[in-house]
């Protein structure tokens, strides 16, 4: 699959040297789901070019320990980057749980000195942003799901023929 889409051709001599890095650190590409660029350079009418520059990778006892992890690539709003997620957890065809919570797990910290300190200071900083958000932006997942759902309507029709034709 093309990692770029429009402008100028990348020299695979570049992209043999990122794969090689990637190889002699211990590290593999994890692939995604989605949308398979991550980039754009909004540029509507002439020069249009979309790539895959994000990514995540992992080393092969990380992907032993979470074999599981699935990478996704999110809906772009502002940015010209598109968000990408590793869920460590997420079984095939199951959709996570993500929400709008902060999430630290333990094991980013494992064996570090003040491990238990900075734990519980993150812990504590989530709570509050979690009262901080429900009170800023009260029905803000209902309000999504509305709009995603008028989004993907109008997209539908915006693929029919009939529309199509008189673009």
């Amino acid at each position: 699959m093309a990692e770029k889409r429009g402008g100028q051709v990348r020299a695979e001599v570049e992209m043999e040297a990122f794969r090689n890095s990637l190889t002699d650190s211990g590290l593999r590409d994890m692939g995604f789901e989605g949308y398979p660029f991550t980039w754009e350079n909004r540029r509507m009418e002439g020069g249009y070019i979309e790539e895959r520059l994000d990514r995540f990778v992992g080393s092969d006892s990380w992907l032993d320990n979470f074999p599981n992890a699935c990478v996704r690539h999110l809906d772009k709003t502002r940015s010209d980057h598109r968000p990408i997620i590793c869920d460590s957890r997420g079984e095939e065809g199951e959709e996570p749980k993500w929400g709008w919570h902060f999430r630290s797990d333990p094991f980013w910290a494992w064996n570090e000195p003040g491990a238990a300190d900075i734990m519980s200071k993150i812990n504590g900083c989530r709570g509050k942003l979690d009262i901080w958000s429900s009170a800023t932006f009260p029905n803000f997942g209902r309000q999504k799901a509305k709009i995603k759902r008028a989004l993907r309507a109008l997209e539908k029709v915006c693929r029919t023929p009939r529309v199509e034709e008189q673009i």
